[in-house]
């Protein structure tokens, strides 16, 4: 009786564990979404740099999920930060950095 239990606690939180990281993966996506939404709201973006931009955002949201230590956001933020410049090009990066509430918000 007791390896049943125990099987079936083992189980329930299996099937926990695996439901939590499949939630987190949608919720990751919605807000690369919502990033992504933000800046075409503020510039022109053609579909390649849209691509390209999804999965910077999916790679910060992710990356912020695993790492809370603010030394950790600050390096991520400098990061994404140097990967918008590059994509977009000087130009619309300038437009983006005199916009200093709109600049923290896509890479924090």
């Amino acid at each position: 009786m007791k390896k049943i239990i125990s099987l079936f606690i083992l189980l329930f939180a299996f099937s926990f564990s695996v439901n939590a990281q499949e939630t987190s993966r949608e919720d990751v996506k919605t807000l690369a979404k919502k990033d992504l939404t933000l800046l075409s709201d503020n510039i022109k973006i053609d579909d390649q740099k849209t691509k390209e931009l999804y999965n910077v955002f999916i790679q910060k949201h992710s990356s912020l999920t695993e790492k809370n230590d603010e030394e950790s956001r600050i390096m991520l933020s400098r990061k994404i930060s140097s990967k918008l410049e590059s994509i977009l090009g000087k130009e619309e990066f300038a437009k983006i950095s005199n916009n200093k509430e709109l600049l923290k918000k896509l890479t924090y």
